[in-house]
């Protein structure tokens, strides 16, 4: 290599040290690093035994999806599920002319809201979420546990914010994480009608309504990771996605829906959720009758 290829990189290692000098970790307050910076993961939370190791499936582009398998331990699968069942209530939307709760048409479960506070355990799911996805604990939206019964299932939907609440929440869904709190012993997967990939047509294993397109089968400690919008920003259609009808058995999940922005300081966290609640429920209202057919 000639003395011309030398005095090429000197300038660049300069830029270089000049550019890696000037971070200052230290500098950045605790909300405002993002998850990942200068810092490793032991899965090795207390309150279970979870894997050393991690397994993470690519399922598709078309949408972006990402399967964790064994997220979570059976244990804290089971600790979720005994928080919430005392608080769960008929899924309902807030209807736009009467300004009252009326029955879902999207959903016919149950569901409820966890604070990612309440308990030890809870907090330690919701850092591991964090942690895994590359994405603050601060941007994302109270633990949502839905509870299905057969018959019971999620009518197509999206889980971006459409425009009429940009103004009024500020914020945009970048990403939801299902996660399979049970087994179900027939039924219940979360399919997508619009993606491109391997799809399950004909196979004994998975339900009609799983057959439409990509799809995963609810496993006990699994979480499956989509993204709402594409590398540009703008919403995704693929991402599109339906919670077939359980057919036997019962089905328990949490999703946890994290957003572009930090949500508010704690002192306006109570009226943050509610307006999060309302906004997506009156979304649902706007969609249309869910069909377990």
């Amino acid at each position: 290599m000639g003395q011309g290829y030398w005095v090429c990189l000197i300038p660049l290692a300069l830029l270089m040290a000049i550019c890696v000098s000037g971070i200052r970790p230290g500098a950045l307050t605790r909300e405002d690093k993002v998850i990942g910076w200068s810092e490793s993961y032991q899965h090795k939370d207390k309150g279970g035994q979870a894997k050393s190791s991690l397994m993470v499936e690519h399922i598709s582009w078309y949408p972006r999806l990402f399967l964790y398998r064994s997220l979570l331990t059976p244990e804290e699968c089971d600790h979720i599920i005994s928080v919430a069942r005392p608080n769960m209530v008929k899924a309902t939307v807030l209807d736009g002319k009467t300004k009252k709760q009326v029955p879902n048409k999207l959903r016919n479960n149950k569901e409820t809201y966890l604070d990612g506070s309440a308990d030890d355990i809870i907090q330690q799911v919701e850092r591991r979420i964090a942690r895994y996805t590359f994405l603050p604990t601060a941007n994302g939206e109270p633990l949502h546990v839905m509870q299905y019964l057969p018959g019971q299932g999620y009518a197509p939907h999206t889980d971006w914010l459409d425009d009429w609440w940009h103004p009024r929440l500020g914020n945009e869904r970048i990403a939801t994480m299902i996660i399979y709190l049970s087994d179900v012993l027939e039924g219940g997967e979360t399919v997508f009608p619009n993606s491109t990939g391997p799809l399950h047509v004909g196979d004994p294993a998975y339900s009609k309504c799983a057959q439409q397109g990509v799809s995963v089968k609810p496993v006990k400690g699994d979480a499956l990771l989509l993204y709402n919008l594409m590398e540009n920003g703008r919403n995704d259609g693929a991402s599109m996605h339906q919670g077939c009808p359980v057919i036997r058995g019962e089905k328990w999940t949490a999703t946890k829906r994290i957003l572009v922005n930090h949500l508010p300081t704690p002192e306006e966290a109570e009226a943050t959720k509610e307006a999060i609640k309302s906004a997506s429920t009156a979304r649902e209202a706007m969609s249309g009758q869910f069909h377990t057919s």
